[in-house]
């Protein structure tokens, strides 16, 4: 039994529980944002439309990943999305200002524009079965 009138188990077992809610927590958040992406992708190739894109902002965002945002516009409107991605060709090893104002194809859905994602490296295009251009093998 546990004597909750000792300090020690008292802090013991509530950063036990505290720890163990914690990671239950995150390990909800990312399966959710896993099915979240898995849903938009399954969307964007069954209702796929294409426009070009313009990077707007391209930084390091830990260890080895990176993450854009670009803007394009779908019948009038322009839109502003941005994700994770891999290192783009226009990058140097610590100055991405090169890629600001690069142009890529955007391959979004036709019933949801919001949901889109930048053709900018081979892997994305075939993350949504895509041929990959020559120039991005």
């Amino acid at each position: 039994m546990i004597d909750f009138t000792k300090v020690d188990d008292w802090v013991y077992y509530t950063f036990k529980y505290v720890a163990i809610s914690a990671l239950l927590v995150l390990v909800f958040f990312v399966i959710k944002a896993y099915i979240v992406e898995n849903n938009d992708k399954e969307e964007i190739i069954a209702n796929k439309a294409f426009t070009k894109g313009k990077i707007i902002d391209y930084r390091h965002s830990g260890i080895s990943d990176h993450a854009v945002d670009y803007v394009y516009e779908v019948e009038g409107i322009t839109y502003k999305e941005g994700h994770g991605i891999e290192l783009l060709p226009c990058a140097q090893v610590i100055n991405y200002s090169n890629c600001i104002g690069e142009e890529y194809w955007v391959i979004y859905s036709k019933i949801n524009p919001e949901k889109s994602h930048l053709l900018a490296t081979a892997h994305t295009y075939e993350w949504f079965g895509l041929k990959v251009p020559e120039e991005l093998k």
